[in-house]
Formats: structure tokens, C-alpha cells, sequence
């Protein structure tokens, strides 16, 4: 019995042995059966099925009848020209799944083909030859440095020509469709839109410039006396506006100080501070030019200079333009109502105005020109019929104390003028020239423009809600941060609005969206490519400009390398190799907000009270722990992190800003940010203390309405993602869903969309299954 239990155990381990073998090596005669299922519209004219050996290929003849097209093949490929089917490298049983589709016309008839492009432009076939209907026809629009506006058959764009697809690379099948007189012709248009010029205007052009080197932006040509400036698509796709020259002395002239720019040469036009943007489609095919605005210096003997030096600081390490040696003003003898201080005096720069330099004068306009770097306390005293300031981005010192009380009486107007290469185009801070450019593409449609902080420029989706419209309105998302006073937005776009808008301020619960004037240092960052805003607002209305513009340069810019405009083309980040930041809608994108937050609850300096306190400029750091501990009081009149939603001063800018709003025609609503129900103060937990909330809002302010009610905007803290106003993905989809539904209500529309019934694809977006577009409150969080 053992003797016969050893053999079995032998003859098995043989086996396995034997079998395992056999693994590595691989069997070459094995065969499968290879076959095409056969349907309508096509045959298979060589055998069918076919018997291949593993590793081999299959190949069939396939004849397509007359009016069919092949669309697809499950395996292998399939070649159009010679009807060769092919699967490579054999190696299981194969059933081919090939598809055809009825074309419904005769594909035997030969059409003649001929294209009408640039010389970048491609097509296959190639034209000039007759080919068969129902060839697929792909053609390719390779000119990059024009705007691609789009294919049309038969004949051009401008001679009338319908649009059929703005892709570069199109594909199609010629037909009888698209064929006249038996012969089909495809333009590919192009538009010069992209297209502008500076005249120097009795300047000169200085070719070596910064602003006229090489850039993969722009291309920048002398052209007869002036500059013509291509904006590449790279660039024009993005942004859709011009960042305008800064003052780098690519146009000099002697004598005089460049002012600003001009649509007419004599300064009637529409003016531009320097590096500010520009929307250069004219609507035909002229091509708009800036001139270049010259104001005469006043005469260096109405000066009394001295020598100066100022060593550069380390601060102004990136300060190219810097200059140690030139001389001071140190009084202005004249009295003449436009003063301009000209560059040099005495073959010297003028580089810095003393203490006491200006007193008791009664200019009206003071323009001040790129050399100066210092401007001393006290600089301008008594001087209280200046409305005018040009102001220089450059200046490395200058606080508000260079103005006294008198002089600022009737300081109305800063203009604010590039004279120093940019620093944060590049970063999302700086990108929010992207917003305005939108907006000054749009001027002739309907707008809706949002104004709120961070909950909206995190937390909106463009792309969403105007789709929601149905593309009846151009909705533009100026949400920026904290803390960037949101008045200042309103009163600037509003010159640019009419009766066809809708402005939405939906302010966070602090006093910077509630009328706070103070302009940071951050604000001023961000209005770096858009200083032509400046000279829309009433600067009396604000303050801290000059202080926080000086903190700016001397922490911040001249501490950075040099920029360009453009690269706002590339602003933001990467986080684990995945792009984040303001997208070409001007909307805040980041990969980390594609989930529910779980009950871990965040450190934030936000308690949202919906009541007549709201936290204040002194609100503390938003991450200390402790500090936010302390600050969390705000029945606490004492306490400063607090402050009071009816102060008169607020109450009055944010009246004044609404009613010039107004004045523009368009309509000026109060709308809400989405708020954390957890961070709700406890005596905010209802709906009856928050429907007072509403009617204190219209009871202080002069708004058209409101947009829906603080209740709509409340939402289950999962939504939410690092503080109490930034949604994640979800609640962005609500949160936008919700604001389209109270200005269609406010528009009166008669169909007003469901929450998903435009899909759910859009950027930054995810939607919740079987919702209605009410996002989940709970019991939990309101009575």
C-alpha cells in the first residue's frame, strides 16, 4: 500500500513539474478564431471567420455600400482608403464589432474640394481634386498670431458666411449639404481685433524699451512713427483685453511728462492711466490707436532745488530704475492751477519733494512723474483746491501725512499711473485683472457682476450660472479677499453699467464689505493692472492710500523680480502637480474642495451674528486660536475685533457708492454670502432673528431689493472647506444655483431652470443627487 502511495505521489509531482514548465513556455501552434459580425450597410468580401495562429494577425477586405460610412471598429483598425481591416498580435477568440452609419445620400458622386486659408492653415485631403461624398474632411486653423473666429462653406465670415464650428481643428464629412454646384469651398476666418496702436503724439519711440522686447504675449512693431501691438491668442483667449504700456520711457519727449493715454490726440477721447487694461475690439475692422498725452513741465525756475542722495535699501533690491544722486524740491514759487514737476532740473533727477515744498497754492491739478522716489511729511500744506492728483505706482515713500487736512478738503480724483514694471500678474492675487478684462469684453451685453470677498470668488461658478441664463447674461465673479473694501469695485464698474445690468453686493459678515474706506496695501496689489479704476471713484471717500502704497513697494514689490502683464496667463499654483487658482473666468479653483467636510471644525475669525454687529478692520488673526477665543464676544461694545453695522460714516459711504451705482442705470441689490450654519453666534439660530436681519439691511441702505433672504444662504457646515464663508465644490453649486434662482425671481423670467438641468459638468462644481438646489440646514442648526 505505501509503495503504491509513492507512485501516485510521484506521478503527480511529475505532472505539476511538467505543467509548470509549460507555463514559460509559450504554445505558437495554438489558433483562435478571428471573425467580423456581419450588419447592414457594409460585407466582408474576404473569409469571415478566419483562423489565426496566437500572435499573428488577422486581416479582412471590407466593402461599404453605397451611402454608408464606417464609424467605428471594436478591435484593431480599420483603413478608409484601401477598406483594410487589421487586428494585430492575436490572442484569445475574437468577435470584431464593425460599425457603419446611414449617411442617406449617394456616396459614388465625386465633389471638387478647394480650401481658402493662411498659409499655417491645413486640411486633409488635400484640395483642388475631386473626392467622394462622404470622406471625412479635417482642417486645421495653424495661424496663431490672429483671433481664429471660425469655418464656414461656400464663403467667407465677412462676405456672410454661417459660422459652422470656432474649433481649430474641425472635422467633417462633404455631402450635399454642405456642396453648391457640386463643389464645396471651406474659409477659415480670422479676425485683427487683436490688433492696436500707440502714437507718441509729438514724442519719440525708444525701440529698445522693456516694453517692446520679444514677448510670447504680444509682438510690439515700429510701424511708419507709431507702435503696433499684436496680442498673440495665447494671451487675447485668455484675458481678452490689453495690459496698456506702463511708462518704461518707451514714448519721451522733451519737456514734458507723459500724462496718460488717449483714444483722441487731443485728450478728448476715452483716457487710460498706464498699464491699465483695454479692450481693443472695435467691432469692424478698424484698428483703435492710443495717443499718448503730453503735459509741458511747469518751468524748473518756479523750483528751488538742492542736492539729494538716497542710497537704495535693500528693500528696493528690485528697484532697476533707482537713483542715488539728483536733487530735492524744496519749495514751489509759482502759482500756476496745473503744476507738472518735471524729471530734472538742472540736468539732475528730481527725486524727492521736501517737507513744506507746497504751501498755500492753489493748483487744482498736480501731476507728479516717475523719478520721484521720496515725498516728505507735510509736502503739501493749506493747498485745498487740488482735486487732481497723477500719481506714480513707483514712489518708494510717500504716507498720507504728505497732505494736510486742507489739502485733502477737495482731493476728489487719483489717478493712478504704471510707472514700474508689475510684480503679481503671475499670481492669483494679481490675476484679478482677468475680472475686469471679462467685464470690458462684455460692456455692450447684459451683465450680472457680483462684488462680495473671498465667499464669492471661491465660491461662484461663471461658467454655471450662465448657463443657468441660457447665455443672456455675461455674469462676472469680482469676489476678491479680505480685506479689500467692496464699495470701491461698485463705484469703479459702475461708470462702465447701464440699465441692462444687475450689480449683486453680496458682502461677508466684516466691515470691510460694509462700508469700510481703508485701502490696504493688499487692494492696491490687486488694482495693480487695472489703475484706470482709480479715476471712477471718489478717493475722498477712502483713505490710507499713499501709507499703504508705500508699505506695498518697500515690503512687497521691490523685494520681487520684475513681471509682465500678461503672465496673468499663468497665475496660480500647483499642489501634488494639479493646477490651482483664478481661471480665465476670474473664478478660484482648487482640487481640494471635491469633498464633504467632516465634523473636524476649523479655526476661523468669523462668528456670524446676522445682526448689527459684524466684525471690524481689527477682526485679529484669522488662525490664532487663542486671539479668536478673545475675540468672539461681540455683545461686547469695547471689544475691537467688533464693530457696529449702523455706524453713520459706514452707513453714509455705503449709501453714497449704492446710489452712484444706481445712477448708471443698473440695478444694485443686496445679496448674501453663504455662511457656515456653525459659525452662526447661538441667538442666530433662527429664522425669526435672521429675517430681522433682512429687513435691518433695507432699512439702512438704499439698495433696489434683496437677493432671497439670509435663510436661503445658511448651509450644513459640510459644505464648507476651510473657513465659515468658503464653500467647497458642493456648496458652490448650490450657493450659485441659489443667487441665479433670486435674480431670475428679481428679473421676473418666466422659466426659471432646475438645479441640474443644464448637466452637471462645470468647473469647480459638484451636484448631489436628486436635489432640488436646496442645500441641506437641518434641525440641527435652525429652529
Amino acid at each position: 500500500m505505501k509503495k503504491v502511495l509513492l507512485l501516485v505521489l510521484l506521478l503527480i509531482s511529475s505532472l505539476t513539474l511538467l505543467l509548470s514548465c509549460g507555463e514559460d513556455t509559450p504554445d505558437t501552434e495554438t489558433t483562435y478564431r478571428v471573425m467580423v459580425g456581419v450588419s447592414e450597410g457594409f460585407t466582408v468580401k474576404s473569409p469571415n471567420p478566419l483562423e489565426v495562429k496566437k500572435g499573428e494577425s488577422a486581416e479582412f477586405d471590407i466593402a461599404i455600400a453605397s451611402g454608408y460610412a464606417f464609424v467605428s471598429v471594436s478591435h484593431g483598425t480599420y483603413d478608409e482608403a484601401t477598406g483594410k481591416l487589421k487586428i494585430d498580435n492575436v490572442s484569445a477568440r475574437t468577435t470584431v464589432q464593425f460599425t457603419v452609419e446611414n449617411l442617406g445620400y449617394d456616396t459614388t458622386v465625386k465633389y471638387v474640394y478647394s480650401f481658402n486659408g493662411t498659409d499655417k492653415d491645413t486640411t486633409t485631403p488635400m484640395p483642388g481634386a475631386s473626392i467622394l461624398a462622404g470622406t471625412k474632411i479635417t482642417v486645421s486653423a495653424g495661424d496663431t498670431s490672429r483671433i481664429f473666429v471660425g469655418w464656414t462653406f461656400g464663403k467667407s465670415a465677412k462676405a456672410g458666411g454661417e459660422i459652422v464650428s470656432d474649433e481649430r481643428e474641425y472635422t467633417f464629412r462633404i455631402s450635399p449639404d454642405v456642396v453648391e454646384n457640386g463643389a464645396l469651398v471651406v474659409y477659415a476666418n480670422y479676425t485683427d481685433t487683436n490688433i492696436y496702436y500707440y502714437d507718441p503724439n509729438g514724442g519719440e519711440l525708444n525701440v529698445s524699451s522693456r516694453n517692446m522686447a520679444a514677448n510670447i504675449y504680444y509682438d510690439a512693431k515700429v510701424d511708419g512713427n507709431r507702435v503696433k501691438v499684436t496680442l498673440l491668442e495665447t494671451y487675447y483667449e485668455f484675458a481678452e483685453c490689453a495690459s496698456l504700456f506702463w511708462d518704461d520711457s518707451t514714448f519721451t519727449r522733451d519737456g514734458y511728462v507723459l500724462k496718460e493715454y488717449n483714444t483722441k490726440p487731443d485728450g478728448t477721447g476715452e483716457a487710460y492711466s498706464l498699464g491699465s487694461k483695454f479692450y481693443a475690439n472695435t467691432g469692424d475692422d478698424s484698428h483703435p490707436v492710443l495717443y499718448c498725452i503730453w503735459s509741458e513741465c511747469t518751468p524748473a525756475s518756479d523750483f528751488t532745488v538742492s542736492d539729494h542722495t538716497m542710497e537704495k535699501p535693500d528693500t528696493a533690491k528690485y528697484a532697476p530704475d533707482w537713483c542715488e544722486s539728483g536733487v530735492i524740491i524744496t519749495s514751489y514759487n509759482g502759482n500756476a492751477s496745473s503744476v507738472t514737476v518735471p524729471e530734472t532740473i538742472g540736468g539732475k533727477k528730481v527725486i524727492a519733494i521736501a517737507n513744506a515744498a507746497f504751501v498755500d497754492k492753489k493748483m487744482t491739478e498736480l501731476i507728479l512723474p516717475k523719478t520721484i522716489q521720496l515725498v516728505e511729511n507735510r509736502a503739501f500744506l493749506g493747498c485745498s483746491s487740488l482735486t487732481t492728483l497723477y500719481f506714480p505706482n513707483s514712489i518708494y515713500q510717500m504716507y498720507d501725512e504728505a497732505f494736510d487736512a486742507a489739502t485733502y478738503s477737495s482731493f476728489t480724483t487719483l489717478i493712478v499711473n504704471a510707472t514700474m514694471a508689475p510684480r503679481y500678474s503671475h499670481s492669483s492675487e494679481g490675476a484679478f485683472a482677468v475680472k475686469l478684462s471679462r467685464f470690458l469684453a462684455a460692456r455692450d451685453e447684459k451683465k450680472v457682476i457680483v462684488i462680495s470677498g473671498s465667499s464669492t470668488y471661491q465660491g461662484l461658478s461663471t461658467e454655471y450660472m450662465e448657463a443657468l441664463f441660457d447665455g443672456e447674461y455675461t455674469v462676472i465673479n469680482f469676489g476678491t479677499t479680505r480685506p479689500r473694501p467692496g464699495l470701491i469695485y461698485l463705484e469703479a464698474l459702475s461708470h462702465y453699467t447701464d440699465e441692462d445690468d444687475i450689480f449683486v453686493y453680496a458682502p461677508e459678515n466684516s466691515s470691510y464689505m460694509m462700508g469700510e474706506g481703508y485701502l490696504s496695501w493688499r487692494l492696491i496689489r490687486d488694482l495693480e493692472g487695472m489703475n484706470n479704476l482709480y479715476r471712477y471713484v471718489n478717493i475722498s471717500n477712502y483713505y490710507g492710500y499713499f501709507s499703504s502704497m508705500t508699505e506695498l513697494n518697500q515690503t512687497y514689490s521691490y523685494t520681487v523680480k520684475e513681471r509682465k502683464y500678461e503672465e496673468m496667463c499663468k497665475n496660480g499654483g500647483t499642489s501634488n502637480g494639479v493646477w490651482y487658482g483664478t481661471d480665465k473666468n476670474g473664478d478660484y479653483q482648487h482640487p481640494n474642495r471635491v469633498a464633504y467636510l467632516n465634523e473636524s471644525k476649523y479655526i476661523d475669525s468669523y462668528y456670524i451674528t446676522l445682526n448689527n454687529r459684524f466684525k471690524s478692520m481689527n477682526e485679529g488673526t484669522w488662525n490664532d486660536v487663542e486671539e479668536q477665543a478673545k475675540n468672539k464676544d461681540y455683545t461686547d461694545l469695547n471689544n475691537p475685533a467688533w464693530q457696529s453695522i449702523d455706524t453713520p460714516e459706514m452707513v453714509a459711504r455705503m449709501n453714497y457708492v449704492i446710489n452712484k451705482a444706481k445712477a448708471s442705470g443698473a440695478g444694485v441689490y443686496f445679496g448674501f454670502a453663504p455662511a457656515d450654519a456653525y459659525a452662526l453666534v447661538d441667538a442666530a439660530r433662527s429664522a425669526e432673528w435672521i429675517l430681522a436681519y433682512d429687513a435691518l439691511i433695507m432699512d439702512l441702505y438704499d439698495f433696489d431689493g434683496l437677493m432671497g433672504s439670509a435663510v436661503d444662504y445658511v448651509y450644513n457646515h459640510k459644505y464648507f472647506y476651510d473657513c465659515a464663508f468658503h464653500v467647497n465644490d458642493y456648496g458652490r453649486a448650490y450657493r450659485t444655483y441659489n443667487l441665479y434662482r433670486d435674480i431670475a425671481e428679481i428679473l421676473g423670467l418666466e422659466k426659471i431652470n432646475g438645479y441640474s438641468s443644464k448637466g452637471t459638468d462645470f468647473d469647480g462644481c459638484l451636484f448631489e443627487e436628486g436635489s432640488d438646489g436646496t442645500p441641506l440646514v437641518g434641525v440641527d442648526f435652525l429652529e
